[in-house]
This record gives C-alpha cells, structure tokens and sequence, in this order.
C-alpha cells in the first residue's frame, strides 16, 4: 500500500496539454502519486488518461505546468534517462530476438556486459513466474499472449525501475487471461513494492488491482479515490455511470441539510439521499442508486419507498435481475441474490421497492 504520510513521488502541478493552443487534451491537471502504490488512470477513449502517462513518461510535453519526480522537475529529462519501465497493449516484443535478448535489451543498450545483463535477465523471469530455463531460448512468437505478457512486464522490470508504467497493457487478451493476468500483476505489484501506474478503459480491471482510481473525462479528474470508495460515494454523474451499474432518476431539490439530501422526483413521489456537494433547492439532479442496494417489499425505516412495475425477468443463475418502472425511469435495474424459497417474478406484477437513504446518491445533474 502507499505511504500517504510521506511526500508524493510524482506530482503533477496545473498541467495542460493541447495541440492547436484551442482544444485542451488535459486540463487544469494536479495529482500526487506515491511510492509503492498501484494508481490506475480510469476513463473513456479521448478523455485524456494516456496522454498523461505520455507526458509523464517523455512521450509528450507539458503545454503548461510542472510534472516532478522526487521533488525534481523532469522538463528537461529525456525518456530513456527517466528510469521508468513501461508496458504497453502490443508488448512492442522485437521478433528477430530470443525471449532473454527481449528482456536484457535496455541493460545492454546501457552498456552492461552480457553475463551480467543476463544475471537479471534471469532474476526478471523468475518475478513474473516464467522459470522454466528454455524460456528465455524462445522466440515470441513461439509464445501465447499471456507469456508474451509477462516477458514485456519482465523487460520493464529488469532494471529496477522507479515507476513501471502501464497502456492498456491487457486489451489484446481474451477475458479469461486477462483476469488472470489482473491478478497476477497485482501480485506481482504486492511482492515487489514497485509504483505501478495503469491506464485503462475497463472500469472492472480498475477496480480490480488499484489501490487508487483517478477517473477521467473530457481532459480533467472527475473524482480520485480507492474502488470501494468510487463505488459506493461517487461525487459526480459520471463517476457514478461509469464506475459500475447504477439507476438514475431525475429530480428537484427541495432541501439540503449538511450532505442530506430531499428530493421531489418526476414522478411527483418523494426521496432522500446523501450529496457530496452543497446544492441549493430546485437544483436540477439525479438520485442514484446501485441494483443490489435495492430491496422489494422493504421493511419500515427506509427513506425511499416506490411503486414499481416489472418490465422483464432474468435469470443469471446466482441471481434474478428485474428492469422495473419506477418515478418515470423504466430502465430501473435491481439485482437479487437467488436463494432458496426466493420469490418468483412475473413480467407485468406491480412490486413496491426501497433503498435506504445512505446508499442513495443525490448528485448535480
């Protein structure tokens, strides 16, 4: 885990980017990363996640602000002198080369003998669980997606870098390598201690493996925070659509006391919910709630009681999953664990449902 009680190993200080001097890449962006933690970089194709790694690796520069490094600035420090190791989606494996050339290749191009290169070449295979001798006699293309993976990840690591960087490193691989792979790496991230910083679109594989998300969309952080914490307190619409399955229904503000919240939805019914931020009445917003935090038929003591109607039944084995009508939205999603003697739905069956007020979100529209 990271050592919050330390300075950051990287801090990046009202950092934009744009290319015509008009349309900003990123935008107004400052974040601290620390040493030893997994930070992953969350958000949508274009909303400007890789482009901040780019800068951070060299690939791109600042249109303003500072990015440093241990207190330092790396303005002036070029991609090869910045000591990070980096991973990306096509591995960028050299085909003429053997597995060990692969991995030794930024040692040797450092001028480091090749008894000695191959010494942590060695070291290197062994991290990422790939120990069998012949390994490094092969050729890439003589290896699956999964092995080819983890010889990219050995290459990064072969030099003891400060940070490893990661591009979507996982989209080439079919899901279930891909999950295995998440795991892996955060393992490997766990037994090594290394700060490891991630770029990816799938909300799943971030929630996963960081200790901390840093969601992006259109060029800004629309929240910072630990997965548990992004899921459960979104502070905007679109960490909350984008981090997870969520139900929105529309509403008014008719009073905020603190970070509670009392909604007039469309429908003309009442809720309640907790906002993170201070809204006035007739605020326009969206009350969210998550599908498993909703219950049917719920007991007395819960803040938001609807009338619904059942839209359609289906079955996934571990659980029954309703799209209900509720308060004008008849997308309304509920998830509910299948047990046994649980309850059977019919398509058409009015239901009454609820949610408690701090597992309702009440966020600015």
């Amino acid at each position: 885990m990271p050592d919050h009680a330390h300075d950051p190993l990287i801090q990046f200080r009202k950092v934009n980017k744009t290319y015509d001097g008009k349309t900003f890449v990123v935008r107004d962006l400052s974040l601290d990363i620390y040493k030893g933690e997994f930070l992953a970089l969350l958000g949508p194709s274009g909303s400007g996640k890789s482009t901040t790694l780019g800068m951070l690796a060299g690939f791109e520069h600042p249109s303003s602000g500072s990015i440093t490094l241990g207190g330092k600035s790396l303005q002036d420090t070029p991609t090869h002198k910045r000591k990070f190791g980096m991973v990306f989606q096509n591995y960028s494996l050299f085909p003429h080369m053997t597995v060990m050339e692969n991995i030794i290749f930024p040692l040797r191009m450092q001028g480091m003998s090749r008894k000695d290169a191959y010494k942590l070449g060695q070291t290197a295979l062994e991290m990422v669980d790939l120990r069998d001798p012949e390994m490094g006699k092969r050729k890439p293309d003589q290896l699956s997606g999964g092995q080819q993976q983890r010889i990219a990840l050995a290459r990064a690591l072969v030099f003891e870098p400060v940070v490893i960087l990661f591009d979507e490193p996982l989209g080439a691989l079919d899901k279930r390598l891909r999950e295995q792979m998440q795991l892996e790496l955060r393992q490997i991230h766990k037994r090594l201690g290394v700060t490891m910083i991630f770029v990816t679109h799938d909300q799943s594989e971030a929630l996963t493996m960081a200790d901390r998300v840093a969601v992006f969309n259109e060029g800004r952080i629309q929240q910072i925070a630990s997965p548990m914490q992004l899921y459960d307190e979104p502070e905007t619409a679109f960490v909350a659509s984008f981090v997870g399955e969520n139900n929105k229904i529309r509403g008014k503000v008719i009073h905020a006391q603190a970070d509670a919240c009392n909604v007039e939805l469309v429908d003309g019914s009442r809720g309640e919910g907790i906002s993170p931020n201070r809204l006035a009445p007739d605020t326009n917003v969206l009350v969210v709630v998550r599908p498993e935090r909703v219950v049917v038929a719920p007991a007395d003591g819960y803040g938001n009681r609807h009338p619904a109607r059942v839209n359609e039944v289906i079955e996934l084995g571990d659980q029954t999953r309703l799209r209900l009508d509720v308060a004008g939205n008849d997308e309304f999603l509920v998830k509910i664990p299948r047990t046994r003697g649980a309850p059977e739905f019919q398509i058409g069956q009015s239901l009454v449902i609820g949610w408690r007020s701090q597992d309702c979100r009440v966020l600015r529209a």
